[in-house]
């Protein structure tokens, strides 16, 4: 007995997705299941281990950080535990697809359609946190103090002051418009909300019986979600590109007055320079989404196109395309998190050096209007301008709070998304 039935609809015809192996052969689709299966398992296995490396040299301690009073993701962690889920979610889905278990309708069209979701959902979970580290010196959103929970809460202010009247003239053409945490909180909360209710409702209905109702049902759920989807991602790919836009003219505006640029400038231009690397990299992801959703709607409002080419779309988003910029962005962010644990180390050995205290007077204050701007404490600075070289963790905030202790601070690269 097949996941479903033989169409009654001429609608209904190969929608791999949901009608297993009335697509075509078996031989060749049990082929292409098993080839998603152990791509889902290799990438699952992949982002396991870099979170574990993470949370063992204690760079991820937490997936979410009280900014203005509101939790906002930390955008590494939350895209490596996110991808993770998903990859564990169509792990069961391809081996249920595999299996032909048809008893297990239902939960495989749960599980796949939350697997959708939680791609969706990831990315706009890093995008926010993006959005929500970006330093107030180069947004023209002026935060707030954090209002304390609890008598027993620290007394210190979270949130450094706002940048000097001076650094906002110099920068003012090119400030970017940052949304108030409390706006990217609450949209992040009805979001996600509603996409997961929408999933498993969605999922459930989907699942119950193949009568001609069903199927035209399907017919019209798949349309909406094709519509939803692309108004989703383009909706990311504007916000980063204008993300990604306003960060080059920060640096443009650096490279100009290069002659007179001082070391906080030069910081500030290196931080800038990481923020653009990290929009783009944002803006790919909801290209390939893009094109996939297009694909996908015109299979719905086509199904005389043919089953190979429907199975050679799935090999193409499943495999090729989303496995192998998984695979990237994870040996990115793990090469990345290697060298912040090597410079922290090498911090520490400096630090404890008899010949290198920082009891001097004076110290060394380089870059501290822009630490003092960016609302989060400094990390060690690393050799390499990376994704994650300027991701702060609590343990490089406690060795950088040591440090400062003793009269001076580190010369550092300011923290950034975390």
């Amino acid at each position: 007995m097949l996941l479903y039935e033989e169409p009654h609809d001429p609608r209904d015809q190969c929608i791999i997705a949901v009608s297993g192996y009335v697509c075509g052969s078996e031989h060749t689709l049990r082929a292409v299941f098993l080839a998603c299966f152990i791509c889902a398992v290799v990438t699952m296995v992949a982002a396991g281990a870099v979170i574990a490396y993470r949370l063992g040299h204690g760079l991820m301690t937490s997936l979410y950080r009280r900014i203005d009073e509101y939790l906002m993701p930390m955008p590494v962690d939350v895209l490596l535990v996110g991808w993770f889920v998903e990859k564990l979610l169509r792990t069961i889905a391809y081996a249920i697809l595999f299996g032909d278990w048809a008893g297990y309708r239902m939960p495989y069209e749960v599980i796949y359609l939350l697997a959708s979701t939680f791609v969706r959902i990831t990315v706009v979970q890093f995008t926010i946190g993006i959005i929500s580290h970006i330093p107030p010196v180069f947004s023209q959103r002026v935060r707030s103090h954090v209002r304390y929970y609890g008598r027993h809460a620290p007394r210190s202010p979270a949130t450094p002051p706002s940048p000097t009247t001076k650094t906002l003239e110099q920068h003012e053409k090119y400030l970017l418009y940052v949304p108030p945490i409390r706006a990217l909180y609450w949209f992040n909360v009805i979001y996600t909300t509603l996409w997961v209710l929408f999933t498993l409702g969605s999922g459930v209905l989907v699942s119950m019986g193949s009568s001609v109702s069903t199927v035209r049902f399907n017919f019209v759920f798949n349309e909406i979600l094709s519509i939803a989807s692309f108004f989703n991602y383009i909706i990311i790919l504007l916000v980063s590109a204008y993300y990604c836009y306003g960060f080059y003219r920060i640096i443009e505006s650096h490279t100009l007055s290069s002659s007179r640029s001082t070391d906080s400038q030069e910081k500030e231009k290196k931080v800038a320079s990481n923020f653009r690397k990290i929009f783009l990299a944002v803006l790919a992801l909801p290209l390939i989404n893009i094109l996939g959703t297009i694909l996908r709607s015109i299979f719905v409002h086509y199904p005389s196109i043919t089953s190979q080419v429907r199975i050679a779309d799935l090999l193409l988003h499943q495999i090729i395309v989303y496995c192998c910029i998984e695979w990237i962005i994870f040996a990115f962010i793990f090469r990345s998190s290697r060298n912040q644990v090597r410079s922290r180390g090498a911090s520490r050995a400096f630090s404890s050096s008899p010949s290198n205290n920082f009891s001097h007077p004076g110290g060394n204050t380089s870059g501290s209007k822009l630490q003092a701007a960016s609302g989060s404490m400094p990390a060690p600075s690393t050799t390499q301008a990376t994704l994650t070289t300027f991701v702060g963790s609590e343990a490089s905030r406690r060795e950088y709070a040591a440090h400062s202790t003793n009269g001076a601070t580190v010369s550092s690269a300011p923290a950034s998304p975390a």
